[in-house]
This record gives structure tokens, sequence and C-alpha cells, in this order.
């Protein structure tokens, strides 16, 4: 067996405080309940106990200093001439000549208790505190955010994501999916141990901006230009939806503001119902354009009307 002051990392002129803390660290470090059963460290352990058990007691120590004992507490040749390898001290309690292990001899002169070792190593009232390696726990949940485009959103889709810890998935989005949105897929997490079920994967939806819709609830928004002789005299215009174009009737006379409904062009909701496409008339003048300048100061000088009447005495 290796020598007990270089199995704990001490000097022989260490003293007794100095070897009980560097025994405590490795015991912490090293225990067979922190090692999650790993056979090099469950073998360390037990040479750390064997060092401990010689170096904590005076004259155990004493003896393997003089060289009565070896470092497994049996007596060495020079004590077979009749002299006690424990001549005057005690030996371990459980130690037989040659063993390779001792049992923890708490207590004697340094007063250790083995409530206060298991305290330090666990935090509790000793290893039994500790919950069993075989209790149930469920597996944690997996966290993972998934940008969409607009019209994914609206219309779904299917899209294969890598999660955190490296797994593939392949993911639904829903029909209708709103920005911010979660969707849950349960089992799909982390496994669990001791025959408990494995978490969720929790993916929150992230919708981009579209150039030309907008949503608004179940419905989406849409702002149409239209120039001054359709909105004067009306006219049927192609309208784009997240459906595909449709033909929409301008009525004669419209402004800019008006909102005219394409019914059933929305998001889907419930079942096979949709929302609306809601459209937002602009009337858009023409540019730097004489005639039309002209023809409109023309008409003015003739013609006048108020239109901020309603703004009066605000």
């Amino acid at each position: 067996m290796r020598d007990p002051y270089e199995v704990l990392g001490v000097a022989r002129s260490a003293g007794d405080s100095e070897i009980k803390a560097a025994f405590r660290e490795l015991a912490k470090r090293y225990h067979p309940d922190t090692s999650d059963g790993d056979a090099k460290s469950e073998e360390r352990f037990r040479g750390i106990n064997g060092a401990y058990s010689i170096l904590k007691d005076k004259s155990t120590r004493a003896a393997y200093d003089r060289g009565d004992i070896d470092a497994s507490g049996a007596p060495t040749r020079r004590s077979y001439r009749g002299r006690s390898p424990y001549e005057g001290a005690s030996a371990p309690q459980g130690a037989q000549p040659g063993a390779e292990h001792f049992k923890f001899a708490f207590g004697g002169e340094d007063n250790f208790r083995p409530q206060e070792f298991f305290s330090d190593l666990f935090g509790s009232k000793g290893p039994q505190a500790r919950q069993p390696r075989s209790t149930k726990k469920r597996g944690a949940d997996i966290n993972y955010k998934l940008k969409v485009s607009f019209l994914e959103a609206i219309k779904g889709g299917k899209r294969r994501v890598r999660l955190p810890n490296g797994a593939k998935l392949d993911v639904k989005v829903p029909a209708g999916v709103a920005d911010a949105q979660q969707i849950r897929l349960k089992g799909q997490g982390e496994a669990g141990t001791g025959g408990a079920g494995s978490g969720d994967v929790r993916i929150t939806i992230s919708v981009e901006p579209h150039e030309a819709f907008t949503r608004d609830g179940d419905n989406i928004r849409l702002t149409l230009p239209l120039t001054v002789d359709e909105a004067i005299k009306g006219a049927k215009i192609s309208v784009p939806t997240v459906w595909g174009s449709v033909t929409m009737s301008i009525p004669p006379g419209s402004n800019s503001g008006g909102v005219l409904r394409l019914r059933g062009k929305g998001s889907p909701k419930s079942g096979d119902a949709r929302g609306d496409q809601l459209v937002t008339l602009s009337v858009v003048l023409p540019s730097k354009d004489a005639d039309f300048d002209k023809l409109v100061s023309k008409w003015a000088n003739k013609n006048s009307y108020d239109v901020r009447d309603h703004l009066k005495g605000l």
C-alpha cells in the first residue's frame, strides 16, 4: 500500500488539523455517494480511508513512523522480536494484519463525528438523507426559439430543428400560430431517471414581419394604393392575399383611409373558419404632373369644400 502521508498529500510534520482537513477534502471528492459508482474513485476512497485510519490516531501514527506497522496496519518484521506493533497504543478498530482497508474509527482524541463529516459532504445529516439513486426524477424540459416566416405562420408547415442537446426533431407548425405562442412537445425533452418520464420540448414561435401584410388577431391587414381616377371613378383591382390574389371592386368616390373587407381571407381559426383581410385604401397623387396641377387649379377656382370643419374649435 502507498505511504498514508502520500495518499493524503500531507507532509510527515503535518499536524492533526491539517491531516483531518486533507482527509475531509479527499473523502468528499471520492466518496461513493458522490462519484456515481466509479470504480477508480471507490478504490481511491478506500485508500484515503485506510491512510486516515493510520494517521488520525496519535498512537498508530507513531507506530507507523517508527516502522512497527506498515501502511495497511500489519506488523512489520521488526515487530516480530516480541514487540507488539501497537505497544502503548490501541490498534485501529477492526484492523487486521494485511487488511486492505479500514472501518471509519470516528471518535478518539480528535472528536471526529460522522454526522458532522457527512453534513459537510452532503449538506444534510448524512448519506441516508440523500435521495436513493433509484429515486424517480422527471427529465428536464428543453426550451427552443423557432423563427418562421409570416406566410408559414398563417398557412402552417413542417420544420426540422436541432435542439440545444444536439437532438434533431421534426416540428409541425400549426396553421394560424401567433408570434410568441408556445408549442409543447410532450415527452421529447431530456430523459428521466429511475423510470420517470422524459421532460417536454417547449418551442416559442417568433414570426418574422412581412413587407405588406400585418396580423390583427385572426384578421390580416393590407394597405392598397389607388390612383386618383380609380378612387374617383371606381375600379376592379387585383388584390394580393396570403391565399392568392383576388379581384376587389373599389367603389366610386373612395377616399384614403377607407377600409374594405375580404371575408375568409385572414388567418385560420378553429375548425375550417378563417378571419378576414382588411384592406385600407390609400389614394396616391401623381408626382410633378403639370397638366394635373392645371386641371386641379381650374376645378378649385370654381368649386370649394371644407374638409376640416370637424376640427374647428378644438
